[in-house]
C-alpha cells in the first residue's frame, strides 16, 4: 500500500501516522539558512530581519519610478 492509499484509509485522524506525516512535512519545509549579499543568514531572528529588509526594499517607492507617474495617471478619452 503506497502512502497516498494509506492517507486515504487513515486520513487525518489523530493517529501516529498523521503526526509523523506532519513532522516530516514541517522538517522538509523549514528554511535553515539563506544567502544575503554572499553571506549565510541563519536563525529565526536573522531570517526575520533579512526577509523584512528584502520586502521593505522591494515594496518601497524608488526615485526612478517617479518618471512613470505621468504614464500611470488616468486620462479621460473624449
Amino acid at each position: 500500500m503506497n502512502s497516498r492509499s494509506l492517507w486515504l484509509k487513515v486520513g487525518d485522524k489523530n493517529t501516529s501516522f498523521f503526526h509523523n506525516t506532519i513532522k516530516i512535512r514541517r522538517a522538509r519545509n523549514q528554511i535553515e539558512k539563506i544567502q544575503v549579499d554572499g553571506q549565510d543568514v541563519k536563525g529565526t531572528e536573522g531570517l526575520k530581519r533579512a526577509a523584512h529588509k528584502h520586502f521593505k526594499n522591494l515594496l518601497s517607492a524608488r526615485e526612478e519610478t517617479a518618471e512613470y507617474k505621468s504614464f500611470l495617471q488616468h486620462t479621460k478619452k473624449n
